[in-house]
């Protein structure tokens, strides 16, 4: 598939992209040097190989979900600019 500097130009008006016109031939001949080598990286031999998203084996390591000590209303309203009724009050944003 090879890409035309009329394509690059749409692309380009939908990412609301401001380009010029030298950038848009040298954006045209990079998207097609990619393209290029997408199509030798096609030609190889893949059978047998596991997809990867990374080369090397990762797994999580979880902790356990225990409950600690936290702080009570009142200690966590200690430091509130401004509190009502046990709550944090903020300014009101709509009307």
């Amino acid at each position: 598939m090879k890409i035309t500097i009329d394509r690059v130009r749409r692309v380009a008006e939908l990412a609301r992209l401001d380009l010029a016109p030298g950038e848009e031939a040298l954006l045209t001949g990079q998207l097609n040097a990619i393209l290029e080598y997408m199509d030798q990286l096609g030609e190889l031999d893949t059978t047998g190989v596991e997809p990867t998203s990374h080369v090397l084996p990762l797994t999580n390591v979880m902790r356990e979900d225990v409950v600690g000590a936290c702080l009570s209303n009142a200690e966590t309203l200690a430091n509130a600019p401004d509190a009502d009724q046990g709550h944090f009050a903020v300014p009101k944003i709509l009307e």
